[in-house]
């Protein structure tokens, strides 16, 4: 017998008869509510650490001093000032769309979100093995985002 068969609708994949078995079986009907706030709580607790930053960010340096900061990395002149409009929107604009937006616009957002993490590590913290903590902070964060885009596509 094939697990789980008797659960209604399409068995399209392998990952979406294990989803459903597990969100019927082991969380139970009455607990997807509760799977779906946790989510929301996660997706809230991944963002506050973007919105944050970019906002300390801008009242800490001001927006003169971002553009400093990103000029000294590896672009300057203009390339760093559009480097800081695009690493500050990133943060601010995408976290908070991440956190509280609907539909295709969170993915949109946690995936901005993943690349820049990822261009991150490659440009803030490449100096290892001193920014190695740093780095691997990075790849669980993206981890995290991984983990609450994919059940998204399953709700």
């Amino acid at each position: 017998n094939e697990p789980c068969a008797d659960l209604p609708g399409p068995r399209n994949s392998p990952c979406q008869v294990l989803w459903r078995c597990y969100t019927t079986r082991v969380i139970g009907k009455s607990n997807i509510m509760e799977a779906v706030a946790n989510m929301r709580v996660a997706r809230v607790l991944l963002a506050a650490l973007f919105v944050v930053s970019g906002f300390n960010m801008l009242m800490g340096m001001g927006f003169s001093g971002v553009v400093a900061m990103i000029g000294g990395m590896t672009m300057a002149g203009p390339v760093a000032y559009i480097g800081a409009v695009l690493v500050l929107a990133t943060k601010i604009v995408g976290g908070l769309t991440f956190a509280f937006g609907r539909g295709k616009w969170v993915e949109y957002a946690g995936w901005a979100l993943v690349v820049f993490t990822v261009l991150t590590i490659i440009f803030g913290h490449s100096d290892m093995p001193k920014d190695l903590t740093a780095a691997l902070k990075n790849i669980a964060i993206i981890g995290g985002f991984l983990a609450v885009l994919s059940a998204r596509s399953r709700e």
